[in-house]
Parts: C-alpha cells; sequence; structure tokens
C-alpha cells in the first residue's frame, strides 16, 4: 500500500456570500441545496467544497493555475468581496498519528488528531465534508470578528465626537446601526452554524465528529462571543441614536420658542 504524503487544506472566506448564478456560470452547476456545499475534484487533484456563505475550502490545495484562477472568479461572485481573504491553513498528513499531545476526534473507522495547525489520520468521505463545513465556518467567523472589531472602533469614534460635542452626527448613527444588523443578519443567516449537515442528521457517529470538530475549533464559544459583541454594539447605537433625537428634539423646542419671542417682539413695535 502506498504511503500517502501531506496534503495543504486551505479555506478563504471571500465575501458575505456567493451568488448562485455567478457560481453556475463558473462551473457549469450551482449549490444542490443553500445549506450544502458545491463539491469538485480539480484537474489538480484537489477537492474544492464552495460554501454559499462566501467561503471557499480546497483539501489537497497546490496552488495551480486552475486553483488560483477559481478563487478570482468566486472573489467576483462573492457580495461585498473582502480586499484580502480571510484565509486559515493546515497540513493534513492522512498516513500518520502524532506523538504526545493533541485534540482527538473519533471517526466511524478510525481517530483523527488536531495539533499546531495540522491534521492527522485518514479522512472519509463524510468526515472530509463535515471537517471542510467546521473550517469554513472558522473562517467566515474569522471575516465577522473582523468586522465586529470595525464597528466597535466606530462605535468608539462617535462616542468621543459626541463628548467634544461634534454635532450632528445622525448620518454616522445611522450607517453604524445598519452594518450592525447586518452584521447580525449574516452571523445568524449565513454561516448555518447551527445547523448539521446531512450525514450527522442520519448518523449518529458523525454527529459526534461535527460535536468534536466544533469543539476543537471552538465555533460555538466563538458564535456566541461574536453574537454579545454585536448585540452590546446595536444597543449602545441604539442609545447614542436616542441620544441625538432627544436633542434635536430640544433644539426644535428651542428655536420654537425662539421664533415665538421674536414675533412678540416685533408686534409691540
Amino acid at each position: 500500500m502506498v504511503k500517502e504524503g501531506p496534503k495543504r487544506i486551505i479555506a478563504l472566506a471571500l465575501g458575505r456570500e456567493f451568488d448562485p448564478e455567478s457560481v453556475r456560470n463558473i462551473f457549469g452547476r450551482t449549490f444542490p441545496r443553500w445549506d450544502e456545499p458545491l463539491v469538485l475534484t480539480l484537474k489538480s487533484g484537489a477537492e474544492l467544497y464552495v460554501f454559499a456563505f462566501g467561503v471557499v475550502v480546497f483539501i489537497g490545495y497546490t496552488g495551480s493555475g486552475e486553483e488560483k484562477s477559481i478563487i478570482d472568479r468566486l472573489k467576483r461572485a462573492a457580495e461585498a468581496p473582502a480586499p484580502e481573504p480571510y484565509t486559515e491553513e493546515y497540513l493534513w498528513n492522512p498516513s500518520e498519528q502524532p506523538r504526545g499531545r493533541g485534540y482527538r476526534v473519533n471517526m466511524p473507522n478510525g481517530l483523527i488528531t488536531i495539533r499546531d495547525e495540522a491534521i492527522y489520520g485518514p479522512l472519509d468521505e463524510e468526515t472530509k465534508r463535515i471537517l471542510a463545513l467546521v473550517i469554513a465556518q472558522s473562517s467566515a467567523l474569522k471575516r465577522l470578528e473582523a468586522e465586529a472589531d470595525s464597528l466597535l472602533e466606530e462605535i468608539e469614534s462617535i462616542l468621543d465626537r459626541l463628548l467634544l460635542r461634534r454635532l450632528p452626527l445622525a448620518w454616522g448613527v445611522r450607517g453604524s446601526l445598519l452594518r450592525v444588523l447586518r452584521a447580525r443578519n449574516t452571523l445568524v443567516g449565513d454561516l448555518l452554524i447551527l445547523e448539521k449537515p446531512k450525514a450527522a442528521w442520519e448518523d449518529i457517529r458523525y454527529e459526534k465528529v461535527l460535536e468534536g470538530l466544533r469543539y476543537v475549533f471552538e465555533i460555538e464559544e466563538r458564535y456566541v462571543a461574536l453574537n454579545r459583541k454585536l448585540s452590546s454594539a446595536l444597543e449602545t447605537i441604539e442609545v447614542i441614536a436616542a441620544f441625538i433625537n432627544e436633542a434635536r428634539f430640544l433644539l426644535l423646542e428651542t428655536l420654537i420658542v425662539l421664533f415665538f419671542i421674536i414675533d412678540i417682539l416685533l408686534a409691540l413695535k
């Protein structure tokens, strides 16, 4: 039996989501369903997993021209493409298990170990799909975490301007509020964090594989932390918007009183 050498696994979060028709134009077919990836085997031998929520995963990535061309074309097919893809990379060694410590996940027909951005052990087809999904979710979370940090910096800037009494700020608050709402909708709708792949629904052994991999990549913990961060950002923006609206109403009332006084003074002349 020929011993398989190490292979690169690479995931790239290219944008918010892929347009299904653009994906069809690239590959001649599109996603089987919204919650299932498009899976292809390339001429380079790499296995390609395209997820509707804007992430592509290669198992056996070689850096060939074909693979790079696919990345470029999918980036153009993504809504709100990232200037630079949010990337995660691992080295998969199908034929070996490491000595010492590591995260171990039991499969129906074996064991995989994850340590120091490396994955050890053979993967059956269903486990590959589940691994690709979890790594894709991790990459998409990395993109959303960066967006959330940017939003928090923007909110901090608005607060600083309020403290310095630099008004009006309504336009800035409105834009920030929309961006926070968009990020939360993306988190809940596109990442499919709470959805199980078909194999996990049908076979408890693959459900355990999914749970094990999500634990290793801290998917649930990161999801909860990000959702909490976005909720906090949303509450802060709503408070700022209410404060600005109150200030605008107070200014309007003051102007009405002034006009009334001016009108009385003119009548007395």
